[in-house]
């Protein structure tokens, strides 16, 4: 029906007349003046139809793009974490896989009892103190000045087997964190933290000092607060105190003999 009365509409523009009478087009101006306001007002609603159909569109876009970025973050953070804890594991089998030899007994009667794990680097740093001890005292019986470099390295030598990859794997796990994108990189070094024994954070302490975790790894250690669980003798025994920024304790205080508050 729609479809006939346009099509009488159009032929009527050509003259040629389908109905039964003769139409008159005089009233329709004024017929369809009368819809003028009418026709304003829903060209108002189709607008604020239009306005109100992009603004639905728009916050539905922020949403998506919302949960799209969530939903990227937590697959970053679950990535990082799986790299994060399979390093920690590779670090804790170092640990318990190092193992030193000590020979005990004179002459042809010596015997070798084994250190392994953490007890390993007790005896590392044991060893290193009476070192550091004999020298110290022999080169200021003859007046010479102590170089504290040269014992360093003498025990790095002796357990070049053990120290080296040890110190190289702690440094790539703070540097993993640190290059990161996560947010809490705290969180994570102080987990890192946790897992060393006394005696590892002394060892750490004098390879950034004096070995090779100089240029790279004592930055890490001051960024991180590495050495906020050290030994208050170690550090006063060891001088590590001065050799240190303050952010390398944490919140511990050092006070004026060298040592920290506990």
């Amino acid at each position: 029906m729609l479809l006939l009365a346009y099509a009488i509409i159009i032929l009527s523009a050509y003259g040629i007349n389908l109905l039964p009478f003769e139409p008159d087009f005089t009233r329709t101006g004024q017929f369809g003046d009368s819809f003028g306001a009418l026709s304003a007002f829903m060209a108002m609603v189709a607008a604020a139809s239009a306005f109100a159909t992009y603004r639905s569109q728009s916050e539905e876009l922020v949403h998506m793009r919302k949960s799209e970025k969530l939903r990227d973050k937590s697959d970053d953070r679950r990535d990082f974490e799986n790299t994060f804890f399979s390093l920690v594991n590779i670090f804790r089998d170092v640990v318990k896989d190092t193992d030193v030899k000590e020979l005990v007994g004179h002459r042809n009667q010596h015997k070798s009892n084994s250190h392994t794990g953490t007890d390993a680097f007790s005896f590392i740093l044991r060893r290193f103190e009476e070192d550091w001890t004999d020298t110290k005292n022999r080169f200021s019986s003859y007046s010479y000045k102590f170089d504290p470099e040269l014992v360093y390295n003498s025990m790095y030598l002796e357990y070049k087997n053990d120290l080296p990859h040890y110190f190289r794997l702690f440094y790539h796990i703070l540097k993993f964190v640190y290059e990161s994108q996560i947010e809490d990189k705290l969180r994570y070094t102080r987990i890192i933290r946790s897992l060393l024994s006394s005696s590892e954070i002394t060892l750490i302490a004098l390879n950034c000092v004096h070995g090779a975790g100089k240029p790279k790894l004592k930055k890490l250690v001051e960024d991180y607060a590495m050495l906020h669980n050290a030994s208050s003798d170690d550090i006063k025994k060891f001088g590590l105190a001065k050799e240190f920024d303050y952010s390398a304790f944490g919140d511990r205080t050092v006070n004026e003999d060298g040592s920290l508050a506990l």
